[in-house]
C-alpha cells in the first residue's frame, strides 16, 4: 500500500489537527505532573486531568478521520490513538494498581 501526500483545503481538518496537538501537549504536561506529585490527592487530580485530555484526543482523532473520509481518504486511526495514548495507558494502569480506580459520578 503506497502513501501519497494530499493537500486539502478544509480548514476544519486543520483546526482539529491543531487541537489534537494542543491536547497532546496538555496530556504530556499532566502526565509529567502525575510523576512529580508527592501525595495521592495531587496525583489523582493530575490523572483525572490526563484522562480528560486523553478522551478529547481520541474524540478529535475520530473527528479528523470522519472529516478525511468525506474527501475519500482513509486513515488508520487506531494506530494513531495507540501511539498518542501509550504513556497515558501505562500511567493509568500504574495509578489503578496503587490506588484503585477513580470514582466516577
Amino acid at each position: 500500500m503506497s502513501t501519497q501526500r494530499v493537500r486539502l483545503n478544509d480548514p476544519q481538518v486543520c483546526i482539529a489537527a491543531e487541537r489534537v496537538e494542543n491536547f497532546t501537549w496538555i496530556l504530556a504536561r499532566r502526565l509529567n505532573d502525575y510523576k512529580t506529585c508527592a501525595d495521592r490527592l495531587d496525583r489523582t487530580l493530575a490523572m483525572m486531568e490526563a484522562a480528560a485530555a486523553a478522551t478529547l484526543i481520541e474524540s478529535l482523532l475520530y473527528e479528523i478521520a470522519l472529516r478525511l473520509l468525506v474527501h475519500g481518504i482513509r486513515v488508520d486511526i487506531e494506530g494513531d490513538i495507540a501511539s498518542r495514548l501509550a504513556a497515558f495507558s501505562a500511567a493509568h494502569g500504574e495509578f489503578e494498581s496503587l490506588y484503585g480506580p477513580i470514582a466516577q459520578a
